[in-house]
């Protein structure tokens, strides 16, 4: 996956108050590259559905649908891929699994996670938290721009930062060489979602476009 991946959208319905499918057709919309589905309380049947119908809305704009933690619900639904932290599944297992083309994306906080994963076959790697964010209602390891841009210089593959990132931030992130913004709170809390993402995505486009 040797490629810029611009806006990365990760969906929420309590932060939206819509489902995982309304917020995807309008980030969509707007111009979002990769959706990445994300919901810890559904069941399986409900987590496969929803991917199903996601998947098919993703490829229909020409966007990657990643699903979190899910591996057996992502390569069910015709998802692109999947996103792994660390006490998911470890990236090569499910690398042993996967057909060739199936993307994985790595949550990691340091250099040394980073060239793990790398080294286990991920395809690209979600860091952060670059700035304090309340979307994760656990606690978060603040890396800030420092630390991304230490670990998009220790890698190959492209790096998504991702953690209470706003369009304000966009220039100084993209700066240390990330490859996409992950948002979620930021752009789900919008009152016009269509028309925030478009702002973001011609913004991240214009930084990536300068280099």
């Amino acid at each position: 996956m040797k490629e810029e991946l611009g806006l990365y959208v990760i969906t929420d319905e309590e932060i939206a108050g819509k489902s995982h499918i309304e917020i995807a057709k309008e980030v969509l919309e707007g111009g979002a590259r990769v959706v990445q589905l994300r919901d810890k309380n559904k069941s399986d049947r409900e987590m496969f559905e929803i991917a199903k119908e996601m998947a098919k809305l993703c490829h229909a704009y020409g966007a990657y649908l990643i699903v979190d933690d899910r591996v057996d619900v992502a390569l069910a639904s015709g998802a692109d891929g999947v996103h792994l932290g660390p006490e998911d599944i470890p990236v090569f297992e499910v690398r042993k699994i996967a057909p060739e083309s199936f993307i994985i994306g790595a949550t990691v906080h340091s250099v040394d996670e980073a060239l793990k994963a790398q080294e286990e076959g991920a395809d690209y790697l979600g860091v952060g938290s670059v700035f304090p964010t309340a979307t994760k209602r656990r606690e978060i390891v603040l890396i800030g721009i420092e630390g991304l841009r230490e670990i998009v210089a220790s890698v190959t593959i492209p790096v998504v930062a991702i953690g209470g990132i706003r369009l304000e931030h966009v220039e100084e992130v993209l700066k240390t060489g990330a490859s996409g913004i992950a948002v979620c709170s930021y752009l789900l809390s919008q009152p016009d979602i269509v028309e925030a993402t478009r702002r973001m995505k011609m913004e991240i486009e214009k930084m990536i476009g300068l280099r």
